[in-house]
């Protein structure tokens, strides 16, 4: 009977618009201002938004390839993210140690990476510091460039972005999904920092962006600024009640 009510209470709230499915999320604007946030500082396994770190080491390298930058970004491909690391001038290890030396520098200090795909549970962040990251490969062009790319073609082969929202006003895209992480999605769009961990799955990683989105992306006004408390208050999750 409990769960039953909790399941009518999911549904009510979902037809009001106002539930995410993700166990935290982040929003800022691009001077890193908070906007509204749920367990911003909560540590979580990142899945592929690692390749965000990934692409920006290989590329302060000096030696990222740029179709292999692409397929990191643009299709979340493992194998180029790994190929990335194992082209580092050092090498291997070392491009593990700069990943964690540079989130270090961004001040994202809970991100822990043991390697560059996003394929272990022990890839972990929260959404605070994956904002720093987000603000950070904005000054990468070659990030930017493939954030916006709706498809790449390899050969005959074409290849979707796995994060379907993009366009001319996406600056940063990265999405992540494994079945320790949920759906996780990290975007700059226009002049907002969106991030999303541990959605149900990449479906919703989806619409918990589109609902955050249609709420956010606007001017902040002074009644939201700095008002994390009140959002934590409106904002629910389902999951957390039922589970």
């Amino acid at each position: 009977m409990k769960k039953l009510l909790l399941l009518l209470m999911f549904n009510l709230t979902l037809a009001q618009g106002q539930t995410l499915y993700a166990h935290s999320w982040y929003v800022t604007d691009d001077k890193l201002n908070p906007i509204t946030q749920y367990k911003k500082d909560e540590v979580r396994s990142i899945a592929s938004l690692t390749k965000l770190i990934t692409v920006m080491v290989a590329i302060d390298d000096g030696r990222a390839d740029p179709v292999l930058v692409e397929d990191a970004m643009v299709r979340s491909s493992n194998w180029a993210a790994t190929l990335l690391c194992k082209k580092y001038s050092k090498g291997y290890r070392d491009c593990i140690a700069a990943m964690n030396k540079k989130v270090q520098a961004l001040g994202a200090s809970k991100t822990v990476l043991v390697e560059p795909t996003g394929l272990s549970r022990k890839n972990q962040s929260t959404a605070h510091d994956i904002a720093l990251i987000v603000n950070a490969a904005r000054r990468y062009p070659a990030i930017v460039d493939a954030s916006h790319r709706r498809t790449i073609h390899r050969g005959r082969m074409v290849f979707k972005n796995t994060n379907p929202t993009v366009d001319e006003k996406t600056v940063v895209s990265k999405t992540g999904w494994t079945i320790a992480s949920g759906g996780c999605i990290a975007v700059m769009y226009n002049n907002r920092i969106y991030v999303i961990l541990g959605s149900r799955d990449t479906h919703t990683r989806v619409n918990d962006l589109l609902e955050l989105r249609s709420r956010y992306n606007r001017p902040t006004t002074e009644s939201e600024s700095n008002n994390d408390n009140a959002q934590e208050q409106l904002w629910t999750n389902p999951w957390d009640q039922i589970w």
